[in-house]
């Protein structure tokens, strides 16, 4: 994995303003060296605004997209960056976290309307309504890959101090007139910023009015593992994905975790599974596993010894 940053640009100041408006600008997430491998990985990863103008029902007109694990090292390490995850365990309030989903997401200007209406991420994300408190909740991320504009179709964002613990299914689009649209604000910003938002907050992708524009944005999300009607995707199926099995020979322990990994010093590990692991993997670590198993045997031996009565 790549080295993350010596100190992380994401504070509880952050945080904090999550909290009490639903959402933060991080401004200068990214490294300088983590964009300029970001940039130098795009061209691989999607397509050209040439490709997509000559194809455009391909591309659904316009957009296109891929999800995690990408064949990408660099957007990869982003994604589970250390401080993201530490990040997000202090906001949500547990460090039980599963990565929800990780989206790359590029529009190109002069094929379709990219307008939406306002809306809330947790009726697609959410079998239930959201809570803010008590670990329920779901942090959501934007991280714009390249210059984001007036005419290169921003988000837009309603501080959650204009509608409170309101929930509207539909608003409709701007021009129908909701009140919420006054107090919209669009995220103009410079690659590598990243926009922090919960899945209550209201938010809409508005016009690439730019007929050239080129946007790339990184989605990532973290919610609370125990809570399983939180949501998109578990990762089982992407085993045999070649991207995968390389992320995981590269991640750290904690990093495999929040993908739903089985973790370090857990009651699943025995010689059986460690064996199993080191065979599909023969590049990982096993070091901590086995370490985090001889640790709880050691703690259930002492756990035993100290409930037999002496003498």
């Amino acid at each position: 994995m790549s080295d993350p940053p010596s100190r992380s640009p994401l504070t509880r100041e952050h945080a904090e303003r999550l909290r009490a408006h639903g959402f933060a600008v991080v401004p200068d997430f990214l490294t300088g060296a983590e964009l300029e491998a970001v940039r130098r990985d795009l061209p691989h990863l999607t397509p050209s605004a040439e490709e997509v103008r000559r194809e455009p029902e391909r591309y659904d007109n316009g957009q296109a997209r891929s999800w995690f694990p990408f064949e990408s090292d660099a957007l990869n390490d982003i994604v589970v960056r250390p401080d993201v995850i530490d990040w997000c365990a202090e906001a949500i309030g547990t460090a039980n976290l599963v990565m929800t989903d990780a989206l790359l997401l590029s529009k190109y200007g002069g094929l379709r309307d990219f307008d939406q209406p306002l809306h809330q991420d947790f009726l697609n994300n959410d079998l239930a309504y959201p809570r803010r408190d008590g670990g329920f909740l779901q942090v959501t991320t934007i991280l714009y890959l390249t210059d984001v504009g007036p005419d290169d179709g921003p988000t837009a964002v309603v501080d959650r101090e204009r509608y409170g613990q309101e929930v509207h299914q539909d608003l409709g689009h701007r021009a129908g007139g909701h009140p919420l649209y006054a107090y919209e604000v669009p995220v103009t910003c410079r690659a590598g910023t990243l926009f922090v938002y919960d899945t209550l907050t209201y938010h809409r992708g508005t016009s690439m009015s730019a007929p050239d524009g080129v946007r790339h944005v990184l989605f990532f999300q973290y919610g609370n593992a125990a809570h399983r009607w939180i949501g998109k995707h578990a990762y089982g199926h992407l085993g045999i994905a070649p991207a995968m099995r390389r992320f995981m020979t590269r991640a750290a322990p904690r990093q495999r975790e929040v993908i739903g990994f089985p973790p370090v010093g857990g009651d699943y590990w025995n010689e059986e599974t460690l064996a199993g692991v080191a065979r599909r993997y023969p590049e990982m670590d096993m070091a901590p596993y086995r370490e985090g198993m001889a640790a709880r045997s050691r703690h259930e031996s002492a756990s035993v010894a100290g409930t037999v009565p002496s003498g």
